[in-house]
């Protein structure tokens, strides 16, 4: 019997993202910016904080646009996020399971994971060691820069099925390709039949 291919995304989906963000961004975003959370169910701390409207609001201060305050965040925080405990519970066991009758195929957007050189490189080998570490099963991984760019890979790539945390890279994937949405605080208010 032929197996059939599962898709599945790393951020948000093997991991706790925003679980990971609420333990830890609080304390830095306030030391370094005085901001306290204003949406615990934003994607990342760009709208966690809404960063934005802090920037429109503050740039000549601090001199830093939302998009540095995202990067300054995760160069401090990269590491510990993939090497901590962040790993959804089951998550090893699904893999292992799934394994028996799938082929496993990772998709992950991760910022600077495409990038070459040395920082690509970086994010690479701290993705599969945060895989190992986390005891996930899988046949291969493959980084987009990008959510638009993982789309299309997906979409290409035509896995049997697609599970992430992302409505919106699951509503763009073609009607062949059935989805799961890994329920999180970000996306609570996705319809079921959307």
């Amino acid at each position: 019997m032929e197996k059939i291919t599962i898709g599945l995304d790393i951020d948000g989906t093997i991991t706790d993202f925003s679980g990971f963000l609420l333990r830890v961004s609080p304390r830095y975003m306030k030391k370094h910016y005085g901001l306290n959370i204003k949406d615990p169910s934003g994607y990342d701390i760009d709208e966690m904080y809404n960063l934005k409207e802090y920037t429109e609001n503050h740039e000549n201060k601090i001199g830093l646009s939302a998009h540095k305050i995202v990067k300054l965040f995760w160069t401090k925080h990269f590491i510990s996020y993939c090497l901590g405990n962040n790993c959804r519970k089951g998550m090893a066991e699904f893999t292992e399971k799934c394994s028996e009758i799938a082929n496993i195929a990772i998709f992950t957007s991760r910022d600077r994971s495409t990038a070459k050189g040395i920082t690509g490189v970086f994010v690479r080998c701290c993705t599969r060691l945060q895989l190992k570490k986390y005891k996930i099963k899988y046949d291969e991984i493959i980084f987009f820069s990008d959510d638009e760019a993982k789309i299309n890979g997906i979409i290409n790539y035509r896995p049997d099925y697609m599970i992430d945390d992302k409505a919106v890279i699951l509503k763009n994937l073609e009607d062949n390709i059935k989805t799961v949405c890994i329920s999180a605080p970000y996306n609570f208010d996705i319809n079921q039949s959307d």
